[in-house]
């Protein structure tokens, strides 16, 4: 597992590089990822927030969703949040970083 061993490390980071795939009527506060991708690279479930980030260091945090149709290798992003990133076109690397624990309790 990427995650730390000893329990006592809160802010472990699993970093992981996927493809932008365009989702023009999706919420905005949504990122969409397939399951084998939340499940396996970034050790997810839906629902947990993510950082997202995009050129110059520019970043947010998004909910992940679950879309089957995109590959392990890419992210369904907004519109509005690839303008945020300063995102123009698609088809670009996007970084996604999980904070370890994601909204969960415990």
């Amino acid at each position: 597992s990427v995650m730390a061993a000893s329990g006592d490390a809160p802010s472990v980071e699993i970093p992981g590089r996927f493809t932008v795939v365009r989702k023009p009527d999706a919420d905005t506060i949504e990122v969409f990822l397939n399951s084998d991708a939340m499940d396996e690279k970034l050790e997810v479930f839906e629902g947990d927030y993510v950082e997202i980030i995009g050129k110059k260091r520019r970043s947010t945090i998004a909910m992940v969703a679950e879309d089957d149709e995109l590959a392990d290798t890419e992210v369904g992003v907004p519109e509005a949040v690839l303008k945020n990133l300063g995102v123009k076109e698609a088809k670009k690397f996007l970084g996604v970083t999980v904070r370890a624990g994601g909204n969960r309790d415990g």
